[in-house]
């Protein structure tokens, strides 16, 4: 096709073999909760986010979409302010004078 896409068992790929996953629907937040939320090893911020959904599915604007749905955690956003008055309260130690 024009767009690069190929079309193969009823699913739409890339040339690159990812899954393109079309507007509508309730699939693409599906698959943000699903890769960002995920009990083990979820909640790792954009990036770590970006890089786990573009390993097999695509879509125009994904990148943004995920920037908006870490953005939008509620467990994230508490995760940080913890982590952030935690380091607030570091103070270092004295010098010592002598061994």
């Amino acid at each position: 096709s024009d767009l690069g896409l190929i079309v193969k068992d009823g699913l739409v790929y890339s040339h690159s073999g990812l899954l393109y996953i079309p507007m509508g629907g309730t699939i693409r937040a599906a698959l943000l909760q699903e890769v960002h939320d995920a009990p083990v090893g979820g909640h790792l911020g954009r990036e770590k986010t970006y890089a786990r959904l573009t390993a097999h599915v695509y879509w125009n604007g994904i990148y943004a979409d995920v920037a908006d749905y870490v953005k939008s955690c509620v467990s994230c956003a508490q995760s940080k302010a913890r982590n952030h008055i935690a380091a607030s309260m570091l103070r270092p130690l004295p010098i010592p004078s002598r061994r």
